[in-house]
């Protein structure tokens, strides 16, 4: 009974001392809960395990803007003017991994070359993209009057489904379970800023392959020209048979 009392004391000593090592650093905030973050790197132990200083350094609080239902605003979203199209499709008979694998080579792509990609993919549910794109695009000309080649594949995301299941029956009393997967895809066309990126590089490739194709095909005909008037002036190895008939 003693030894019970006595490990008891010693507890709540440690207890105590531990309390008071973490306000003395801070580690309480006002609603007198210990802060989880507070006591990261100054060898204060906890039940809480420390985080890595760099990974999630001040990610509480910092990272967002103080509003007055709280910190509800992201501080480094940028405010955009631009005007942007949602569409999803559901309930497609498919894996998220199989149009994951198409969607890679789509995303961030003006909606003229989006099309021309899926049109000659071999995947059979390159369809189901398309239609959802060219839906998106009809819906952005209807209400914001925007081109096709004013808009570009922003987001383009697979989803999964409900997942249908039934049983494959088998021989000797055994069962097995067939899954059929349903997926939905999620696809965001937005307007191209005329100042951005995109659209400088693109206006600068144009005119790069433009004067490229030049320079390539005229460098290309001196070449043939000059291996002409080379194989014109060279004279053969070795005489052919003909001529030595010919000679003799």
């Amino acid at each position: 009974m003693n030894s019970l009392w006595v490990s008891f004391a010693r507890h709540a000593r440690l207890s105590s001392a531990s309390s008071q090592a973490a306000a003395a650093a801070g580690c309480f905030g006002k609603s007198g809960l210990i802060n989880r973050w507070a006591g990261a790197g100054r060898g204060i132990t906890t039940q809480f395990p420390t985080p890595p200083l760099k990974e999630r350094k001040e990610l509480l609080k910092n990272d967002f803007e103080y509003d007055a239902s709280g910190y509800t605003k992201w501080k480094y979203k940028k405010p955009t003017t631009l005007k942007e199209v949602t569409v999803v499709q559901k309930n497609i008979q498919t894996s998220t991994k199989k149009l994951n694998h198409v969607m890679r080579g789509i995303r961030l792509l003006p909606v003229p070359e989006a099309m021309v990609q899926l049109r000659y993919a071999r995947e059979k549910i390159s369809e189901n993209i398309m239609l959802c794109i060219r839906e998106a695009a009809e819906i952005a000309k209807e209400d914001y009057g925007l081109e096709p080649d004013q808009l570009n594949v922003a987001i383009l995301m697979p989803g999964r489904g409900t997942y249908l299941k039934r049983l494959d029956i088998k021989g000797r009393n055994r069962r097995g379970m067939i899954t059929v997967p349903y997926s939905r895809i999620t696809c965001v066309l937005r307007e191209i800023d005329p100042d951005s990126d995109l659209a400088r590089g693109k206006r600068d490739r144009k005119a790069k392959n433009a004067n490229r194709k030049v320079r390539v095909r005229h460098r290309s005909l001196l070449a043939d020209v000059h291996m002409v008037e080379q194989m014109k002036t060279m004279k053969k190895p070795f005489p052919s048979a003909t001529s030595d008939v010919n000679n003799n």
